[in-house]
């Protein structure tokens, strides 16, 4: 976009240009924000407990959580450092809220898959040691080395070092969105709305926060973007420092993840095309050298990968297609609604938020891309075409919706459609927003909010803790499975194999050198092992066939269907021919089937079958560690120190002069999260790690 299109956003209304002194009540509103937190974290408490109603605090606290920094970036007196700085404690809260249902250890089945593949690098076993679970893991592996990095640094907790990544990536990328928005528009407010919208996006509260190698490389995208819009707005004809974080940008993005690193291609070669359609020489020349690129560091690094991308992407688009088409003829029956697998239905209110949010979007992107098109908010370059474009495709995505492997398609997609959309809508938006009731309009945001979290983040039981269910990952990990997970990692000898179902193969491999035997691993579907009524010639032929050491059962498994979708292999239906649901004699039949020898007892409990492979039984003997990766002692103590001072010499280093209320309020802001952190880690170690849980550890030699 080019500056004279910018200014142009500016001249109707100055949205931006705030008094000096700003919105007094700003930093009140992160305080009360932090309340909600702290509302949030109570129902968290309640969950781990088994009571009911946890649920009830989680939306009472979300409510609590945006609404006030809503009402700083929506109205007039925010001045621009206020509004960054409300932004970025919405965004962190947000990040926050969706870590303290499990701040101990990564529970979630995405981000136990990175936890194996960080252990493998924490570990020593390289780089690219291979993970079963996620085999194309190791081959992105920026998330990890960075990880790695902070460990090794700090001498952290592995779990605090994940979420200081996660931390810095989500800064990163608020930052990134607010400085393009205020670029583009020349104004903070725009700005400011701009991460607010954001926020309500699918994937941001749910997906976009967890350990997971798409949260950082969407950082490096919108990070690359900035870097290049700095260096075109530069004197220099290749302004060296900017080119110099794009170059570092896109190694970042290229390592990080296959389809951002794609998707970032391409946006940069349709910039480049723009700009030169425009005519805006100088532009053209620094996107089109950022593309070049871009292009030779993507495709080199997928060309090294090779067959491991496309053996696991184009199996996903290739169902999404099949499933999507089969709907559209009729072939096929569309995905349920508002039902998970095992049956639970989604609360009625939950589906009008759901529903209400997505079509005051698609009425938001008519009105604003209109309105962008015509020359009336964004300029008339042809560079606003980019923006529209991507926000247009908002309603194919909802289109896309009645297939399931097809709406996890949709639902990453969103994640960069949004950056987009919400740039169209808070440049119409912000110059409507005064003649619009300031409260109205804070309520339609927290619709948004409250529709953008249940669409993103699913079932009522992905987003609080609660009693064991079969199938529903991380509300499936509890003492039980951490105690299975504890003794593999103590017991269990290096390298061995063992078929178990979906959640315990994601979870094992984070406390221990193992793997589970899979076919999305490269070895075999061992779902008959764990169907079959009765230990027969083709259970013994499977263990054999794939060297498996160790068999591991969940008994609860047959308790219900499972809730998110499978009980043994991820993304594969249950074997044609066997039934849906496993039942309690085919994964009681062990106990007393030769050669399958109970070395863990309790729900969870552990098999060793090497009898059947002609294999001795020995065992290692190493610590039981609660949480993979403990902290490391000196390290910590310096690092923590080291950390604490740079803090001090910020705060003292604060332009201005600091009022004792600023202070004040700063301090209850601090303590309300602080004790929001205690609540919440208290809570979940009383129910993960009970004192009377460990008599369920007993090796059999």
């Amino acid at each position: 976009m080019t500056a004279t299109a910018a200014r142009r956003v500016e001249t109707p209304a100055p949205p931006g240009l705030a008094p000096r002194a700003g919105d007094p009540r700003a930093l009140l509103a992160v305080v009360a924000s932090g309340v909600g937190l702290l509302v949030q974290t109570i129902g968290y408490a309640i969950g781990w407990a088994g009571k009911p109603y946890a649920i009830a605090y989680f939306y009472a606290g979300l409510v609590l959580i945006v609404a006030p920094c809503a009402w700083v970036l929506i109205g007039r007196a925010a001045s621009r450092a206020q509004r960054l700085g409300v932004g970025l404690s919405l965004a962190l809260l947000l990040y926050l809220s969706y870590f303290l249902t499990s701040p101990l250890l990564a529970t979630r089945f995405d981000e136990t898959l990175h936890v194996a593949t960080l252990r493998s690098v924490l570990g020593g076993d390289g780089v690219f040691a291979a993970n079963r679970m996620l085999p194309v893991s190791p081959y992105y592996p920026a998330l990890e080395l960075i990880t790695a990095a902070v460990r090794w640094l700090t001498g952290w907790p592995v779990t605090a070092c994940e979420a200081v990544v996660v931390v810095l990536a989500r800064a990163g990328l608020v930052l990134a969105l607010f400085l393009l928005v205020e670029r583009f528009t020349r104004s903070a407010r725009v700005a400011g709305v701009a991460v607010l919208l954001y926020c309500a996006s699918s994937q941001f509260y749910f997906f976009n926060a967890q350990f997971a190698y798409q949260t950082i490389a969407i950082t490096f995208t919108l990070g690359l973007i900035y870097f290049v819009q700095r260096a075109i707005d530069a004197p220099a004809r290749w302004p060296r420092a900017p080119l110099a974080g794009a170059l570092a940008m896109i190694i970042g993005v290229t390592l990080s993840h296959h389809l951002t690193s794609w998707l970032t291609v391409a946006v940069l070669w349709a910039w480049a095309l723009l700009h030169g359609l425009d005519g805006h020489r100088r532009g053209a020349r620094i996107v089109s050298a950022a593309a070049v690129a871009a292009t030779v560091a993507v495709g080199g690094w997928t060309a090294v990968v090779g067959s491991r991308i496309s053996t696991y992407l184009l199996p996903l688009f290739s169902d999404a297609q099949h499933q999507l088409g089969g709907v559209l003829s009729g072939s096929t029956s569309s995905k349920k609604m508002f039902v998970d697998t095992s049956g639970a239905q989604t609360p009625t209110w939950e589906r009008v938020a759901m529903v209400g949010s997505m079509l005051i979007w698609v009425a938001l992107v008519l009105l604003a891309g209109w309105s962008a098109l015509r020359g009336r908010t964004l300029g008339r370059s042809r560079i606003v075409l980019l923006p529209v474009g991507v926000a247009a495709l908002y309603p194919l995505l909802l289109l896309a919706r009645v297939s399931p492997v097809a709406t996890n398609v949709a639902d990453r997609a969103s994640t960069f459609v949004f950056f987009g959309l919400v740039l169209v809508v808070a440049a119409w938006a912000v110059p409507r927003l005064d003649r619009v009731n300031r409260a109205a309009t804070v309520g339609l945001t927290v619709v948004l909010v409250l529709g953008g979290v249940i669409l993103g983040s699913g079932p009522d039981w992905e987003r609080v803790p609660g009693p064991y269910l079969v199938g529903a990952e991380q509300r499936s990990i509890d003492a039980s499975s951490l105690a299975a997970a504890r003794w593999a990692g103590a017991h269990m000898p290096a390298g061995s194999a063992f078929a178990s179902d979906v959640t315990l193969s994601a979870l094992i491999p984070d406390y221990a050198d193992a793997s589970p035997v899979l076919a999305i691993g490269g070895r075999a579907n061992v779902s008959d092992l764990f169907f079959t009524p009765t230990v027969d010639g083709r259970d013994l032929a499977l263990i054999r066939d794939n060297d498996i050491a160790f068999v591991v059962v969940d008994t609860r498994l047959s308790t219900s269907l499972p809730h998110a979708g499978t009980y043994f292999e991820p993304n594969v239906d249950n074997p044609a021919g066997t039934p849906a649901r496993v039942t309690a004699q085919a994964l009681t039949k062990f106990e007393t089937a030769p050669g399958f020898v109970k070395v863990l007892d309790g729900p969870v409990r552990i098999y060793d079958v090497r009898t059947i492979l002609g294999q001795p039984r020995t065992y290692a003997d190493r610590a039981s560690s609660p949480v993979p990766g403990s902290a490391l002692g000196w390290q910590l103590i310096v690092s923590t120190l080291v950390v604490g001072v740079a803090l001090l010499v910020l705060v003292a280093r604060r332009r201005g002069p600091t009022r004792p209320r600023q202070l004040l309020v700063g301090a209850l802001a601090v303590a309300v999260v602080t004790a929001a952190i205690v609540v919440a880690i208290v809570s979940a170690h009383s129910a993960l790690f009970p004192a009377d849980h460990g008599g369920e550890i007993a090796v059999t030699r």
